[in-house]
């Protein structure tokens, strides 16, 4: 056993953190009688919201509750725990929906097993933890469902449905269209007149709005950070359709936990068998609406988009099959006695085609799906020769022999995901060993900054978070689209939204960030910024040496003034290259531009020629790229020097070649028709990459750059990037090496050469620091500053802009702009100031409101139902000494 992938980078590292905040809660209420909650961390990110950051990740989830009480060093060991209880958790509301729905204990239980053994939860499940709350969550509201329609009491619902929003808005937001869908097909079903199916649908949307509004203290600030997620509030491409190999490997799906756009299927055979079953019988025409319904959703590329949160094409939502799956499974053994010989021929011939059209494809010619397969077979065999009554022993022992064998060949698919997890009583060490420790043991704690890190030097995201420094990388799904603007607006290469590796050594940009420290591993050396250049630790950590280097600029602290400010409009209409030195110099403020004509730009183009190449055809703004690591050299005008060089590129666009398609090849002619047949199916299986990566190289010097394309799933339209090729004094060639990774053609806007002198740093650093004297202290939610401004300008905080933030000058409240497109800051006269900064996640309050309302009307309807109950005991006594 073991914890890997995601779980590693986000989940367990989120379960530590929450644990933690648990426990500091719980010591500032009952030790230090302090009820202000912890709602903002300057590590976290670039400074960022607790509760909107970890609402992915379970912080709202009753289940994780129990970290409050489990120490850091063994949350690994809870991390397990919580997967195991939560299957076993699965196990009960599945069956507790089945029951209540008249199901006999053994169908109950073949249910379950196939529910709590879904391709889900063995799958993603086992690399995201979280994503279990679905799974556990979803059974109990169509469980409250059912008691709403039969019972007339929503009890069950809305404590479910508000459990299930608290543990994650984004499953819920999911099982809102299922259980709408549910509940058409129940009044459809149940012949409701018109007026009683608008009768429940007000009673649903009333009872909805309870559950939601209880726990609206969370779900409040979660749903508004959601529509400022870095996944969310991006324009994604949605095509019409998918590519045909998706359509292909879909049936192969259904046998093992591969996925192309996280569709998890993993079905058990025998479910798939029972389903089949289902269909063929006479009474079925609600199921078989409902598989149309799923299969269009699984055929159109909008659903998974709207499905996922109109976020990027997604269809984790599919977890609700595995439920539909599971009880298709406990009908279906039920009816199974009843099956006639024509139903018996359908079945069998369904299997076949079945069988025909899995194996058709060649990518699905695995072994899960042969076995998956084989298992359909033995298992309806088995049940044509035996006796099918559900009842009878050696039909008991056949389904779970058989859905035993299903599950594992479902396991069997998910060994190779383990071939970088860390082993159960390692991962504590492992993740708390990291390069990231040097700096937490050597870096100023008692000054803000920032710390910056090589590639090489990143051995997992997160890492800075378990030292207590503030650093230029993370990974996080919940990441604020702030910084993606920022990154995107100053063409650092950061192919995945949610992500930051850093910002390229750009110096100008790390003084920008307040970035202080660089850690680096060694034989990276010369990705080292300029001017930092005091060596302060040097440490070796799981066989490599990292170390720590400190920049020359001692201004850096939280507070940085600016004398000019620019337009937004004026800023995005600079070049790409000139933004970082614009940064430097004004303060990016909307409404003011008193910077025009005023800013200096210091860096210089670069003319080239393009050195021929055979395998690279060049057109104006295109390399036509006939083979995969084909390069082409730039000749430069000059020898780099005194400067970072750069390469710049803007518009970029991508689209793959094809390599097996007839008419991209030479020769088609002559190719044999059983070569023919070989091209034609592996251009079937071909799929375009979604990432299209540029790698330049200067004297020993890599780097590249990687751009998502717009059918990337995970993309987020950025078609402009500078890549730093380091500083160099004195360069040692004219000559640029451009490799183009995969074949394909490449169209560019502009790609331009580009060096950045650092003879005005200096000047930068001092106007920025010296013309203010500050003094900061950090508390819970809170920043005080005791600040002296010599000068009127624009004073400008080193965090990413939050309208949770309230600022207050010498007492009174001041408007916090965005600054620079990702800080905040205000504009100040010369003089001394008293500035406290107060920070709300934003919509807490309302949530608040809104749950102290939901509680209220819960506790009028709860009084109102108690009177309606003793006036109705007081009538029947009535009645009975009347009848006496």
């Amino acid at each position: 056993m073991g914890i890997q992938g995601d779980n590693i980078n986000q989940h367990y590292t989120a379960l530590t953190y929450i644990g933690k905040w648990y426990r500091q809660i719980i010591r500032n209420i009952f030790i230090h009688h302090d009820f202000n909650i912890p709602l903002y961390d300057f590590d976290l990110q670039y400074g960022a919201d607790i509760i909107s950051t970890f609402s992915h990740y379970g912080i709202g989830d009753p289940f994780n509750i129990l970290s409050a009480v489990v120490p850091a060093k063994y949350t690994e060991y809870l991390f397990w725990f919580l997967m195991v209880l939560r299957t076993y958790v699965m196990g009960i509301a599945f069956s507790k929906y089945s029951f209540y729905r008249g199901n006999s204990r053994f169908s109950t239980l073949t249910g379950s097993i196939i529910y709590l053994s879904c391709g889900f939860n063995i799958g993603p499940c086992i690399s995201q933890i979280i994503f279990q709350s679905a799974l556990v969550w979803f059974p109990f509201v169509l469980l409250g469902v059912e008691k709403a329609f039969r019972e007339k009491k929503f009890g069950v619902y809305v404590i479910s449905s508000g459990l299930f929003a608290c543990s994650s808005v984004y499953f819920y937001y999911m099982a809102v269209f299922g259980i709408i869908l549910y509940c058409i097909i129940y009044v459809i079903i149940n012949k409701f007149d018109i007026q009683r199916a608008f009768k429940y649908a007000g009673a649903f949307l009333f009872n909805s709005i309870l559950a939601l509004g209880l726990f609206g203290f969370l779900i409040f600030p979660v749903s508004i950070s959601m529509l400022t997620n870095a996944r969310v509030g991006t324009e994604f491409h949605v095509p019409f359709l998918y590519e045909l190999s998706y359509y292909l490997s879909l049936p192969g799906y259904i046998f093992n936990t591969g996925s192309t756009y996280s569709e998890y299927f993993g079905f058990s055979p025998v479910a798939v068998v029972l389903l089949i079953f289902l269909l063929v019988r006479p009474k079925s025409k609600y199921l078989k609406i409902t598989v149309g319904i799923t299969a269009i959703c699984l055929m159109i590329p909008w659903f998974g988009h709207l499905l996922n949160g109109n976020s990027y094409v997604g269809n984790r939502w599919t977890y609700m099959l595995a439920f539909g799956m599971a009880y298709c499974t406990t009908v279906g053994i039920a009816e199974l006695g009843e099956i006639s010989e024509s139903e018996k021929r359908k079945v069998l011939a369904a299997i076949l085609c079945l069988g025909g059209v899995c194996l058709a494809y060649e990518s699905n010619r695995t072994s899960s799906v042969f076995w998956g397969l084989f298992i359909c077979a033995i298992f309806f065999l088995g049940c044509i020769l035996l006796n099918q009554d559900s009842s009878h022993k050696k039909f008991q022992i056949l389904t779970f022999v058989c859905i035993f064998a299903g599950i594992f060949n479902l396991t069997q698919g998910i060994g190779a995901t383990f071939g970088n997890r860390i082993n159960l009583g390692d991962v504590y060490d492992k993740v708390n060993n990291t390069p990231a420790r040097i700096a937490g043991h050597n870096i100023e704690k008692d000054r803000f900054c920032r710390i910056d890190q090589s590639g090489g030097a990143l051995t997992r995201y997160n890492q800075s978070l378990y030292h207590f420094i503030k650093s230029t990388e993370y990974y996080w799904s919940t990441a604020s689209s702030t910084t993606l603007d920022f990154l995107t607006m100053t063409g650092i290469s950061s192919y995945f939204g949610a992500m930051s590796r850093g910002v390229d050594s750009r110096r100008l940009i790390e003084d920008f960030l307040g970035v202080k420290y660089f850690l680096v591993k060694g034989g990276e050396e010369k990705d080292i910024p300029y001017s930092f250049d005091e060596k302060i630790a040097d440490e070796k950590i799981e066989g490599s040496n990292y170390s720590l280097y400190k920049s020359d600029n001692s201004s850096i602290d939280l507070i940085r003034y600016y004398k000019n400010t620019i337009s937004p409009q004026a800023f995005e209409a600079a070049a790409l290259e000139d933004r970082q030195e614009i940064l430097l110099q004004a303060a990016v403020v909307e409404g003011e531009n008193q910077a025009e004509g005023l800013l200096k730009i210091s860096n210089r183009e670069i003319e080239y020629t393009i050195v021929d190449n055979d395998d690279v055809k060049t057109e104006e703004g295109k390399f036509i790229v006939e083979k995969d690591k084909a390069y082409l050299t730039l000749e430069l005008s000059e020898v780099p020097r005194a400067g970072e060089l750069y390469v710049v590129i803007e518009g970029m666009e991508y689209k793959g070649t094809n390599p097996f398609r007839e008419a991209d090849r030479e020769e088609a002619d002559k190719v044999s028709g059983n070569q023919k047949w070989q091209n034609l199916k592996k251009s079937l299986k071909w799929k375009e990459e979604s990432i299209a990566e540029i790698q330049f190289g200067y004297d020993k010097t890599w780097k590249s750059i990687k751009y998502p394309t717009p059918d990337n799933q995970y993309g987020y339209g950025r078609d402009s990037f500078i890549c730093n090729l380091g500083y160099h004094e004195v360069g040692e060639s004219s000559k640029l090496q451009v490799y183009f990774i995969r074949a394909g053609e490449y169209k560019l806007s502009s790609l331009r050469v580009v060096v950045q002198p650092m003879n005005e740093l200096k000047t930068y650093e001092r106007d920025m620091y010296d013309s203010i004297e500050q003094e900061t202290h950090f508390s819970v939610n809170a920043i005080q500053s005791e600040l002296r401004v010599l000068e009127e300008g624009h004073i400008q905080y080193a965090l990413p802009f939050s309208t949770g933030w309230k600022a207050y000058v010498n007492g009174e409240e001041t408007e916090l702009k965005k600054s620079s497109v990702i800080f905040m800051g205000c504009s100040l006269p010369a003089g001394d100031y008293r500035i406290e900064l107060k920070y709300t996640t934003p919509g807490l309050k309302a949530g608040i409101c809104f749950s102290l309302v939901s509680l209220g009307i819960l506790a009028a309807m709860f009084v109102l139902k108690r009177k309606e109950m003793l006036m109705r005991r007081r009538k029947t006594r009535s009645i009975v000494i009347t009848n006496k």
